[in-house]
């Protein structure tokens, strides 16, 4: 079974922008949630095996809208079966950490830790997991979370031949 990478964007409006934003977002095809009167949020899936045309995409729309934003936070995890990696435990990259919790039905969740914790205290604070930017660092952000779905990727039984 081939990987499901699931991206949480929560984009900080500017105040009196959240209708514009949504519209525009919405216009390209995302599917958006408001969450308070200047916070909206923007959750894309895509297979991990080639994540490279939708996270184009959704880092593209939230460039050509970033006027209309004062901060967007970003939180990235990845299904994967669970005998495809260890239970419970923080995974040391070398390029990064990543937090594996098992789940239910043969799953594991595997979450990009954004920063450095401390591998021994599990779970890793949900801070940790989740990393803000202001509009002009999207294009870093960008290429981070590619390089850490690279990690991902890596993982024995993350992407699985096709069949």
């Amino acid at each position: 079974m081939e990987g499901s990478l699931s991206v949480l964007v929560d984009v900080l409006c500017e105040p009196g922008r959240l209708a514009k934003l949504e519209k525009h977002l919405r216009s390209m095809g995302f599917a958006t949630r408001i969450l308070s009167p200047d916070t909206l949020r923007v959750v894309q899936r895509m297979r991990l095996r080639d994540p490279g045309d939708a996270l184009s995409m959704l880092f593209n729309a939230l460039k050509s809208s970033s006027m209309l934003t004062r901060r967007i936070c970003v939180e990235a995890w990845v299904l994967l079966p669970s005998e495809a990696v260890a239970g419970d435990t923080v995974l040391n990259t070398g390029s990064g950490f990543l937090y594996v919790r098992k789940g239910r039905r043969g799953m594991a969740v595997v979450k990009v830790v954004w920063g450095s914790v401390n591998p021994y205290v599990k779970p890793p604070p949900g801070s940790a997991m989740r990393k803000c930017v202001e509009p002009t660092g999207l294009q870093g952000l960008e290429e981070e979370l590619r390089g850490r779905l690279a990690d991902i990727a890596s993982l024995p039984g993350a992407a699985a031949p096709r069949g």
